[in-house]
């Protein structure tokens, strides 16, 4: 495992870990919080669990990016 993927995926376990709960695969896509962000306020008007779950995403999109290497 390279030390890049390595990091992404402590990422995302810090990500799962923060005390809002519900970030990780089984938490809201990234169609879900940008409807959230345009209607002006966060995912479940939470800021943590909002900013966590796209932590947690933008890791799996590199995560996927590099497994497409």
């Amino acid at each position: 495992m390279s030390k890049l993927l390595e990091t992404l995926l402590d990422i995302q376990n810090c990500a799962e870990s923060m005390p809002s709960g519900g970030i990780g695969s089984e938490g809201p896509t990234q169609e879900e919080l940008d409807a959230a962000t345009q209607a002006g306020h966060p995912i479940e008007m939470d800021a943590n669990f909002h900013n966590g779950q796209q932590i947690w995403l933008l890791a799996e999109k590199a995560i996927n990016l590099l497994e497409g290497e």
